[in-house]
């Protein structure tokens, strides 16, 4: 999970063995698919990493007020949905992510970015007092650490990096500098066994998956079986006999593990929800809370702007389906600041405009990729593998080049508008603005 999530998410609580929920304001009824109920909790407003108490009666979870990623705050809630209110207020723009109850049930430790560096924060539930646990930035953005629990909620495990080194460090609640428990190239989401003998986390691919344990009593580290499934984000069960992690890839789900190793079990239904995220148990190890992707919804899209405080997010276009910020083709801006251009995609790819004063929005043509020229009056795009340009004053799109081979990407205009540049493979080429024959620059 990754890139800023800010993407639309569901809250849903996933019954393994089949004990049907109390349903409360929110709540739709529960599903049965494959012997499996699914229960999802239903919201107009973004909410993300579901947690319960270890008591079963509130959950928390990460509410992301008004899509804006800076004010990712931690709430809670009772179990039927009431009374939610921010256990974390702070109102300058930071991110927060990673809840973990701890087992005593008194406070949540959560990953923060607040002042710039990233931290590990506790919150005592019962009435909102913070406290900074680590004593340094831990190395990494905010969704690249995370904290777990020893079983008599003293001391708290992070991961961080350090000088091209991943690190295991165990600080208590108390107070005081860090003890480094184990240093490898890749450490993440380490979570504590309820016995408290083992520490599990994800690191280096090995034969039998990424997943790795480490003995606390001697601080030996073995490899996991996983039969070769790689994942992250890892949660023990109550009873110390199963892990849940989320799965690797561009649409993780969430998977079952035998504590001890084994064939990996996947739980949630691609037929229910299009990916799932973030997963933690019930208090009862009855259930698994996870944040999914809602079928049929996929992301939605938008496209905003930021000032750079963080401050003034303002959305100017709701799209229907993702809209495509993916590095061949980010948003460009027009010279004068007064329209965006972008590529919403789905199933006919398009280029189109927006007004940043307005939030107007108009499709020019299909294709992907956009660039403005430097007067602001044209757009280079792709389509179909050939580069076109298209006038903002409704005149029709007209090709440049022939099609390639193979697929373009990256166009750029030069200062004076003569020449379009453009990545092809691992070669830049140029070609006139006017059209003619695409010249190689250099490779790689």
């Amino acid at each position: 999970m990754n890139s800023v999530r800010c993407q639309y998410f569901a809250l849903l609580s996933l019954l393994i063995f089949g004990a049907t929920p109390s349903l409360g304001d929110g709540f739709s009824e529960s599903l049965t698919h494959n012997e499996i109920h699914f229960t999802q909790w239903q919201t107009d407003e973004l909410h993300q990493e579901p947690i319960t108490s270890p008591d079963g009666r509130l959950i928390g979870y990460m509410h992301i007020e008004e899509r804006d990623p800076g004010k990712r705050r931690l709430w809670v809630m009772g179990r039927d949905g009431k009374d939610a209110r921010p256990l974390v207020v702070e109102p300058r723009s930071h991110m927060q992510a990673y809840p973990k109850w701890s087992p005593d049930g008194q406070h949540i430790a959560f990953t923060s970015d607040l002042g710039g560096e990233t931290s590990i924060w506790t919150v005592r539930v019962a009435d909102g007092t913070l406290k900074k646990i680590t004593d340094h930035h831990l190395g990494t953005d905010v969704f690249g650490c995370a904290a777990t629990w020893s079983p008599d909620s003293q001391t708290l495990v992070v991961n961080a990096a350090d000088n091209n080194n991943a690190q295991l460090l165990k600080y208590s609640i108390a107070g005081g500098l860090p003890d480094t428990l184990f240093e490898a190239r890749s450490i993440a989401f380490p979570a504590w066994s309820p016995s408290g003998d083992r520490i599990v986390f994800n690191g280096a691919t090995h034969e039998r998956g990424n997943f790795w344990y480490m003995t606390v009593s001697d601080r030996t580290v073995h490899p996991l079986d996983a039969a070769g499934r790689s994942g992250h984000y890892l949660a023990w069960s109550p009873a110390g006999d199963w892990l849940a992690f989320q799965s690797d890839g561009a649409k993780p789900h969430i998977i079952l593990l035998p504590a001890e190793g084994g064939q990996p079990i996947q739980v949630t239904d691609t037929t229910l929800v299009s990916a799932a995220r973030t997963v933690a148990w019930d208090y009862d190890g009855k259930s698994l809370l996870y944040s999914a992707h809602p079928r049929n919804n996929g992301f939605s899209g938008y496209l905003a702007m930021v000032d750079t405080s963080g401050s003034n997010f303002v959305v100017l276009a709701d799209v229907n389906h993702t809209v495509n910020v993916a590095w061949q083709w980010p948003p460009c801006w027009t010279p004068n600041e007064d329209f965006l251009a972008f590529t919403p995609s789905g199933e006919d790819s398009t280029i189109a405009i927006v007004s940043t004063k307005g939030g107007a929005k108009r499709v020019l043509a299909k294709g992907t990729g956009q660039a403005f020229s430097p007067d602001g009056t044209e757009i280079a795009f792709v389509h179909e593998r050939a580069i076109w340009a298209t006038d903002l004053r409704d005149i029709d799109p007209y090709p440049i080049t022939l099609a390639f081979p193979d697929e373009v990407s990256n166009l750029e205009w030069s200062p004076d508008g003569e020449w379009i540049i453009f990545r092809k493979r691992n070669t830049l080429w140029k070609v006139s603005s006017y059209g003619g024959e695409s010249t190689p620059l250099f490779e790689d």
